[in-house]
């Protein structure tokens, strides 16, 4: 039989919240906080599981799209290459089926900070670069608040839409 990991997660979760959190000395609120932020982190990824795949594959592919869009305005051949380079890479990974989401953070961090170094080295127009990044950044916030909705950290959680809505626009 194969593990089934929500399954397992979902073990860790009641264990946690009628073993662990009960026991936890309420004189410790750091640690009282700590044990119910990590219930509440666990629980997010439950939740989010059916969804992850998918959510970074839209990472990867919003920051193939940046890095793209910025890559029109490098002034430095050797840096064009390089950003061309990591964008091939990652498309290739999202067209490579056995790429789990483990291989697809990676490869969304790199895109990320081939991006920031990008911009640091000032071998692109900055206010172009800036407003692309601020566009991205927005909808990347957005799916990050919908993934932590459920943890609480929302002042008006009907503000924020769902994850599975986010990623079906």
């Amino acid at each position: 039989m194969i593990p089934d990991i929500e399954l397992q997660l979902q073990v860790v979760i009641k264990s946690l919240a009628d073993n662990v959190l009960p026991a936890v000395d309420p004189e410790n609120q750091l640690a009282l906080q700590q044990a119910q932020l990590s219930v509440a982190t666990l629980k997010a990824v439950v939740q989010n599981l059916p969804l992850q795949q998918r959510l970074l594959r839209e990472d990867v592919e919003l920051n193939c799209s940046l890095a793209e869009t910025l890559s029109n305005d490098i002034l430095n051949a050797e840096k064009r290459k390089q950003i061309e380079d990591a964008v091939t890479d990652s498309r290739n990974a999202l067209r490579d089926p056995t790429n789990n989401f483990t291989d697809l953070q990676w490869y969304a961090r790199e895109l990320r900070a081939e991006i920031s170094g990008l911009i640091k080295s000032g071998d692109v127009t900055l206010n172009d670069a800036y407003s692309n990044v601020l566009k991205t950044s927005e909808r990347c916030l957005m799916l990050g608040r919908s993934y932590n909705k459920s943890m609480g950290f929302e002042p008006n959680n009907q503000d924020v839409p769902s994850l599975e809505a986010l990623l079906s626009e």
